[in-house]
């Protein structure tokens, strides 16, 4: 898949089984894109999920409205849940890094999230592209 152009945004959310909630990220991550995140988080919640996969293979761009954005997942669902932030690009990978985002999710560089079994989705929502 070819990246997205210059100054867009885009995520899905895909609700699997055993309430496992994975979210792809592309393009550019900033205050722009603060509204469709909302809007995620706001699904997130409501599927109260055990295991939250955030894959930022494809952010061409992160400012600090990824780390709000993982900050606002982990205040959102249960105590419990594991929160994975997972193959992320050398921009987003500079921002989790210089945030200490690792207090708020688990960084993974060593796993894509293309690169686990596939999981027949049980709900996809595809939040929104700016």
């Amino acid at each position: 898949m070819p990246p997205d152009p210059p100054g867009t945004f885009s995520i899905s959310v895909t609700i699997g089984p055993a309430r496992c909630v994975h979210l792809a990220l592309s393009g550019e991550v900033d205050l722009a894109a603060r509204r469709l995140l909302a809007y995620a988080v706001d699904h997130i919640a409501d599927a109260s999920p055990d295991a939250i996969v955030v894959d930022l293979a494809a952010v061409t761009f992160a400012g600090t409205a990824l780390v709000n954005f993982l900050a606002s997942i982990r205040l959102a669902v249960p105590a419990g849940s594991a929160l994975v932030a997972c193959c992320p690009t050398p921009a987003a990978n500079y921002v989790l890094t210089r945030t200490d985002a690792a207090e708020i999710a688990t960084i993974r560089t060593d796993i894509c999230a293309q690169q686990q079994p596939t999981v027949r989705p049980t709900a996809a929502l595809p939040v929104g592209h700016r």
